[in-house]
């Protein structure tokens, strides 16, 4: 298999994956940089896995298990406890085997160049260039920020998206919100990317 027919369906994966799991929900830096000590313990927890590390704000619902019809790339969500809004924001991680190794900065071009092909009214909104903590140094990638919609028929969406290779491991963290969600949950949900560790 390609690395474009790859990532295209890691990427229809991931528009499945938001509509069907999360969407129905209403019906860089060093870790220590990202989140303010201070702060840390009283409104972030660490969840960690056998792979990474992430900071999550304590009242956001913590999703591990998801049945067969959701793909298995998906390793967790975490989505918000208020449920005022048409659609719930969440953050995914999720992890595939890519079929020859690329850098961070290559998987997250191709990435977007799918996003733009598949999703409605797609637009790159900003770029950032940042540094992910991955086994004891640091690896340069992006946080990509975007919207769009699945097709014609859904709500227009807004997308944060980091990507970390290890390997052949193609790390994707991200996060999915309304374009009326509150400037403190839309920062919130940056902070919490730029917290995202590789062991």
């Amino acid at each position: 298999m390609g690395q474009k027919t790859f990532i295209l369906r890691a990427v229809s994966a991931f528009l499945f994956i938001f509509v069907l799991i999360l969407t129905g929900c209403s019906s860089s830096n060093e870790l220590s940089d990202a989140i303010d000590e201070s702060n840390k313990s009283t409104h972030f927890f660490d969840y960690i896995n056998a792979d990474f590390v992430i900071q999550v704000p304590n009242e956001w619902e913590t999703i591990t298990a998801f049945t067969s019809e959701y793909p298995d790339t998906v390793r967790v969500a975490f989505r918000n406890n208020i449920q005022e809004l048409d659609f719930i924001a969440n953050i995914i991680v999720s992890k595939e085997e890519l079929p020859a190794t690329m850098s961070n900065f290559d998987f997250s071009q191709k990435t977007l160049a799918v996003h733009e092909s598949t999703l409605v009214d797609y637009r790159l909104d900003s770029q950032e260039n940042l540094d992910i903590a991955v086994s004891g140094g640091t690896s340069a990638s992006m946080l990509n920020s975007f919207h769009g919609k699945k097709n014609l028929e859904t709500k227009d969406l807004n997308f944060k998206q980091i990507y970390v290779v290890k390997g052949n491991d193609a790390w994707t963290v991200t996060a999915i919100y309304s374009p009326s969600e509150d400037e403190f949950t839309v920062e919130k949900m940056e902070t919490v990317l730029k917290t995202f560790k590789l062991k």
